[in-house]
């Protein structure tokens, strides 16, 4: 579908890049023939991606342990990546999830997903604008992948049927007293 050299001499790094969607992003992009630098947390994950995808492609991939929500570390990491060259394209892919129902999920866990996905995106964007970027017109950020979308559509869905579900069990049983937000 794509030309095999479309990325040629596109420098691209991937916040959450170790697994998942990040991990499919980074070797179609090594396909294409960017040069790929992937972030996380987990240096054994990163290390383990890394020589696998260089396997299957022969592309250039790096990977750099780093927890986006430390904006310090974020800046070192920026600042490494950059002493190379500048990036021409950041993915914000770093996420953090728990599969628990929103009234079950304690208030360090969500303080970890907006760590993680909120300010691991202003950190990582920013640093990229302070190193220089970007440096042509061409350079772009994706804050919104597509399966982010996707997944606001299907989680919206939910939260309507849970409304729905809510108000069919409070007019069941009005004694059962009603849940914040879902009148």
């Amino acid at each position: 579908m794509f030309q095999k050299d479309l990325l040629q001499r596109k420098r691209i790094l991937i916040t959450g890049g170790g697994t998942g969607l990040g991990k499919a992003t980074a070797q179609r992009f090594l396909e294409l023939g960017a040069e790929v630098y992937i972030c996380g947390r987990r240096q054994e994950i990163l290390a383990a991606t890394e020589e696998e995808l260089h396997e299957r492609t022969s592309g250039k991939i790096h990977s750099h342990p780093c927890d986006v929500r430390d904006a310090g570390a974020v800046e070192e990491m920026i600042a490494t990546i950059w002493a190379e060259g500048p990036l021409d394209v950041l993915m914000n892919n770093a996420a953090g999830n728990f599969l628990a129902r929103t009234e079950e999920l304690s208030l360090g866990a969500f303080q970890s997903v907006i760590g993680i996905v909120l300010m691991g995106t202003l950190h990582t964007t920013m640093a990229c604008g302070d190193a220089g970027w970007p440096r042509n017109e061409e350079a772009w950020c994706s804050t919104s992948p597509p399966h982010t979308r996707r997944r606001a559509r299907r989680m919206s869905c939910r939260r309507r049927w849970r409304r729905q579900e809510c108000r069919r069990s409070r007019e069941a049983s009005p004694s059962s007293g009603a849940i914040a937000g879902f009148a």
